[in-house]
């Protein structure tokens, strides 16, 4: 983190390098192909739906694993343009409950800087008590940097809203639900909700099979409920992210369309670490 004079307070790129490349070139190369891949084996995928996206599912594993993931769900927003992205995300290391909105101005990446919407982080920080103003979260955290690469090429004078849920109090989920219904019903369409989640991790390849079938379950069905109780911490950490998404108010006509599935033995080959599954997935406004 840097004060800078005419930024202000600069959370830097913290794991450039490490799962994604660092030099901005190879950064960039690594987005657009990624972009082109997806595209390209998106034309013998199922009918595109008749309206652009507004909410997506976007893994944050490292770019070697889940890139093409990421990117297959980020092309969905392109049809809509948004100045103001919301990037929600888990905090892994969280040892409190709460909902973490950035002291940061800026967020930092090899791409170029992403300016933080301060004024609408200010009126959710008044919305409810469960939100908190502390950047040691978004230090320590990788799941909203890592969609940020593809922020900033695809939209790159968007204003970001970044937000960490901590802990799985499963009051947590409804509470961000409600501030971001006024947030979005304010901004309608010019505004775009980017959840950024894994399905589920196992040393076991059935058990992190099986839980990521039921969120992906949970998530066509739209219930809130299941992946913001227990079980659904069991399934996946991200399920409170993806329980506030689906519990959005102005969501309710919207339906959950699954883009791509992968897990890390598929992405490396390599099957004696922990097995991690990741998707790609978007909201669609649904037919009928």
């Amino acid at each position: 983190m840097t004060n800078d004079r005419v930024n202000g307070i600069v959370r830097e790129a913290m794991v450039a390098g490490l799962f994604y490349p660092e030099a901005g070139p190879e950064l960039l190369w690594a987005v657009d192909s990624s972009i082109e891949a997806a595209e390209a084996t998106s034309h013998a995928a199922a009918p595109a739906p008749a309206a652009a996206a507004r909410c997506i599912l976007s893994p944050h594993g490292g770019f070697s694993y889940s890139s093409l993931a990421q990117a297959k769900a980020w092309r969905e927003l392109k049809g809509r343009s948004p100045s103001r992205i919301v990037v929600l995300g888990p905090w892994h290391g969280a040892n409190e409950q709460g909902v973490f909105l950035p002291e940061s101005n800026v967020f930092r990446t090899p791409l170029g800087d992403l300016r933080v919407d301060d004024e609408i982080c200010d009126e959710l920080e008044s919305s409810g008590t469960v939100f908190v103003r502390n950047d040691i979260p978004h230090m320590e955290e990788h799941s909203i940097e890592l969609q940020l690469p593809f922020m900033k090429r695809l939209f790159p004078e968007a204003l970001l809203i970044p937000i960490l849920v901590g802990g799985h109090d499963r009051r947590l989920p409804a509470s961000l639900s409600r501030a971001l219904d006024l947030t979005i019903e304010e901004y309608g369409d010019s505004m775009a909700v980017v959840a950024s989640s894994n399905l589920s991790s196992s040393f076991n390849p059935d058990e992190a099979a099986a839980r990521s079938d039921r969120i992906v379950a949970a998530l066509e069905r739209g219930d809130a409920e299941a992946l913001a109780n227990d079980e659904g911490r069991e399934m996946g950490f991200g399920s409170a992210v993806l329980a506030a998404v689906v519990g959005l108010h102005c969501m309710r006509d919207w339906g959950f369309r699954l883009l791509k599935r992968i897990d890390s033995i598929k992405a490396r080959g390599d099957e004696h670490e922990r097995i991690v599954h990741y998707a790609a997935g978007a909201w669609y406004p649904k037919e009928g």
